[in-house]
């Protein structure tokens, strides 16, 4: 379990650094690329924070599930499972690439998002593909920032504490009760 979690902090954090790498491709090759923006709604204070925090637990269940559900009609109907992760990786690919200006260069980071959520699928399970979900939308929705004194700092810090608390929890339960550090003695 642990290790699906560590897995899934892992997949969260390239598929979305796929993302914001696409930012700068696209302003070297000049193609037209609109960021994406957090919830501004973060911003207002402690009380849409929690409210946030409860949606960052079931939107990647749901979004988890709905994958989960279309991999499996799709294996059913092309009865291959490689047949069914090419279909599913190029539908999802080109369901979101086709909405953005440049079509080209969010494919590309679709297709290498979309087909590492789909090897996280296959090999680790659903729990590694919430765990990435999760991690990608608090990265991506809360204002993390190194400037302490930024006016939105604490409302980073809270999303920087939960992605931290998700990776501990993740290392801590995959160790299977061992010591992080092992066997430590002052006589060493």
């Amino acid at each position: 379990m642990g290790r699906d979690v560590l897995v899934g902090c892992v997949l969260g954090m390239a598929g979305l650094t796929t993302f914001f790498l696409a930012y700068p491709v696209a302003s070297w090759v000049g193609a037209p690329i609109q960021p994406s923006v957090g919830p501004l709604e973060l911003l207002r204070g402690p009380r849409a924070v929690a409210a946030h925090v409860v949606a960052f637990v079931v939107v990647p269940v749901y979004v988890a599930l709905a994958m989960l559900f279309v991999f499996f009609l799709l294996r059913v109907l092309l009865r291959r499972e490689w047949a069914a992760a090419v279909l599913f990786v190029l539908v999802f690919s080109a369901q979101d690439a086709l909405s953005h200006d440049s079509v080209l260069l969010v494919g590309i980071a679709n297709v290498l998002s979309f087909g590492a959520t789909v090897f996280v699928l296959v090999r680790f399970g659903l729990l590694a593909v919430v765990a990435s979900f999760g991690f990608g939308v608090i990265l991506q929705s809360f204002p993390i920032t190194p400037d302490l004194s930024a006016w939105y700092a604490g409302i980073g810090l809270v999303g920087a504490c939960l992605l931290l608390g998700l990776t501990l929890y993740g290392f801590y339960t995959s160790l299977g009760g061992q010591s992080p550090f092992g066997r430590v003695s002052l006589e060493d």
